[in-house]
């Protein structure tokens, strides 16, 4: 998700955004395949380097789908874990 905005203009990028958010809010391993094939669809004409990401690393996406859903809204970013890293830091520094 991170590398997607560098290869869509200013103006799509709130509405590709909404596309790989929508991916990963969907409660069913099943559905969220069939929503990034959608999205990749959607994507194609306009964009077809974000497309072919889809394709090739959308799996990666869906991984938190092998998680309970309880753990999956924590897992799908990163910022648990960069929170750790600042307070590491933090406390390194005295």
């Amino acid at each position: 998700m991170r590398k997607v905005p560098g290869k869509v203009r200013h103006k799509d990028r709130k509405r590709v955004a909404r596309l790989l958010k929508e991916i990963t809010g969907i409660e069913t391993l099943h559905e969220a395949r069939r929503t990034s094939g959608s999205a990749a669809r959607q994507l194609e004409e306009r964009y077809p380097d974000v497309a072919q990401m889809l394709d090739e690393e959308g799996e990666e996406m869906l991984a938190v789908y092998a998680l309970a859903a309880g753990h999956r809204k924590r897992m799908r970013s990163t910022n648990i874990l960069e929170r750790w890293l600042k307070e590491i830091r933090r406390r390194t520094r005295v």
